[in-house]
């Protein structure tokens, strides 16, 4: 019996020391060395959303509304770009060809991808390669004109 409790002594002692070393991010160790390791991790993911915020603010357009045409899988798509506080605001098909079940969902999933990377740089829809391309150079035709480097 005396063995277990030396045990389970030694178990509570050991923890208490792990507990009794753990430092906190920006504290000094006993050596008076600072203690940057969860600084650095912060600091980089201010880095990242920095940066993500930077490259959504570059990328503006002049207001107005913009048609934009490109080939699809059964004939032409056209859209109407509507910019407005120099992003885009609206998209609106105003024709295609395309499979109308097939079309709507390559829209949907574009269409929200434009909206929130405000570029027609966006990855196209598997299994409808055709669509999805017409569908984004129709988009990226439309905003060459609200281009604001131009």
């Amino acid at each position: 019996m005396n063995n277990t409790s030396k045990i389970d002594n030694k178990k509570v002692n050991n923890s208490n020391n792990i507990n009794n070393t753990k430092e906190k991010a920006g504290t000094k160790t006993k050596n008076g060395k600072e203690n940057n390791i969860q600084k650095n991790v912060v600091k980089e993911d201010d880095k990242k959303e920095t940066k993500q915020i930077e490259t959504q603010q570059k990328i503006t357009y002049k207001d107005g509304i913009y048609i934009g045409s490109s080939e699809g899988k059964n004939g032409e798509i056209k859209v109407k770009v509507t910019v407005k506080d120099g992003r885009i605001h609206n998209i609106e098909i105003l024709s295609h060809s395309d499979t109308e079940n097939l079309f709507e969902i390559v829209y949907k999933k574009i269409i929200s991808a434009v909206y929130e990377k405000q570029s027609a740089e966006v990855e196209i829809v598997s299994g409808a390669t055709l669509t999805s391309n017409g569908l984004i150079r129709a988009i990226s035709n439309a905003l060459e004109g609200a281009n604001n480097s131009k």
